[in-house]
């Protein structure tokens, strides 16, 4: 076995917080970060994580949106607006976020955040849910059927 079909071999055996298949073609998320005004570094930063995740877990990361300085209670976000244009796009599997707080911390909003991403047909994969899960704890990562929940983590 050649080194590149070794290493095209692991990747496809790296779990998926859905569970489908590893066979299949990578699926392309989009991401969204909502960090305060001017903290392009943070910003920079979270990008590198979601980029990081996508590639261990075989996905591909289209481009990660960002809103500065909006409060949490905020719906219109340009960033936001903009991401979800993309994930009425053919071919767009879903959004990833560090936490769900990067969409608000805010339940009322956090909930129209999350039934405005519902709407395109895209799925919702927040790291440290995702990463709790394989962690063996009750997780809801991927919000795609379920009710949305309140996250008490402060905002970055």
């Amino acid at each position: 076995m050649s080194a590149h079909q070794e290493n095209s071999r692991s990747q496809r055996d790296k779990p998926r917080p859905t569970g489908e298949s590893s066979q299949l073609p990578p699926r392309v998320l989009y991401g969204y970060v909502r960090v305060a005004q001017g903290d392009r570094e943070r910003a920079a930063a979270l990008k590198t994580d979601l980029m990081a995740f996508c590639q261990t877990y075989g996905y591909m990361i289209g481009t990660v949106f960002s809103d500065f300085g909006v409060e949490d209670s905020d719906v219109a976000r340009p960033g936001f607006s903009s991401l979800l244009d993309v994930c009425r796009l053919v071919g767009s599997y879903g959004v990833v976020v560090p936490s769900r707080t990067h969409l608000s911390a805010h339940e009322e909003t956090l909930a129209v955040l999350l039934r405005q991403i519902r709407r395109t047909g895209a799925k919702l994969i927040a790291i440290d849910e995702f990463e709790a899960s394989l962690n063996g704890a009750t997780s809801t990562a991927l919000d795609d059927t379920e009710e949305d929940s309140h996250r008490d983590d402060a905002p970055c």
